[in-house]
């Protein structure tokens, strides 16, 4: 078990940056966390060439409907209401518990956000992948 790090975030994006700027890829970063305008209507890029595009609403909701076909409604709806109630009644973050008495997966409360915003983000990645080869079978036609 080991807690979770931010610092790893960061070396993770340097890393993809280093390799974006040495292969000259077409690969493109995205970060999509949270701005004061959750709206995407034009997609920015900064000085890192990384676009910025956080989850809306419908994506994060249509994510938590495939957790719910994959894990079932009960399920996901305690470990949300776990993450909430804590945080409400606790009156501040952090550990929580475990998944199950016999499991050495914790919860924070963050685990709901985070499992739904990676969700949601697994399923722009694939949508993205598949429009683009949508393109690519359309440019060679």
């Amino acid at each position: 078990y080991h807690p979770e790090q931010a610092a790893r975030i960061d070396t993770c994006v340097n890393a993809l940056l280093k390799q974006w700027h040495t292969l000259e890829t077409n690969v493109e970063l995205m970060d999509v966390a949270p701005t004061n305008n959750n709206k995407r209507k034009i997609l920015v890029k900064d000085e890192n060439h990384i676009i910025h595009a956080p989850l809306l609403e419908d994506e994060l909701q249509y994510a938590r409907h495939i957790l719910t076909k994959t894990h079932g409604e009960e399920y996901v709806t305690n470990l949300e209401q776990k993450c909430r109630n804590f945080r409400e009644k606790e009156g501040k973050d952090g550990f929580i518990g475990y998944v199950d008495d016999d499991d050495d997966t914790f919860v924070t409360t963050d685990s709901y956000n985070v499992c739904l915003g990676a969700t949601a983000v697994w399923i722009r990645a694939v949508d993205f992948v598949l429009e683009r080869k949508e393109e690519e079978e359309e440019e060679e036609s």
